[in-house]
């Protein structure tokens, strides 16, 4: 009887270790496809937030191109603005000393018409005061 009690619990061993390492493997696939499924997933997260960076840098990327271009555009801009005030004040410089040499003139040809005036008056006077003496 104790023999058979022996066998009947070895076999019963036997049967609970092939049950333990059954679970034990239905235990570790589980595990495993768990942390395949992990994985993924933060690969996933991983690269749709590395997609998104790509597309924020190249959308960066445009509109830094489009302020380039605004910048040269503004500088250009500028230029010709500066050019074309620098022509207008030479422009203004010499409209303006031509119109005070042509009043330097008027001054002078007045002061020698003035001068021309006086001297006559002078002469009047001089001779009014002969004729009286």
């Amino acid at each position: 009887d104790k023999c058979l009690t022996l066998e009947t619990n070895n076999v019963n061993l036997v049967q609970s270790r092939e049950i333990l390492e059954q679970e034990l493997e239905a235990c570790q696939k589980k595990s495993v496809l768990e942390l395949e499924s992990t994985i993924s997933e933060l690969e996933k997260e991983h690269n749709d937030k590395h997609n998104a960076l790509i597309k924020q840098r190249d959308q960066v990327k445009r509109e830094n191109a489009a302020l380039t271009v605004d910048v040269r555009q503004l500088q250009r801009q500028l230029t010709k603005v500066q050019e074309k005030t620098e022509r207008d004040e030479r422009a203004q410089l010499a409209y303006l000393e031509d119109k005070l040499k042509r009043k330097e003139k008027e001054a002078h040809n007045l002061r020698r018409e003035r001068n021309a005036l006086l001297s006559a008056v002078r002469e009047a006077d001089r001779r009014e005061l002969k004729l009286q003496k």
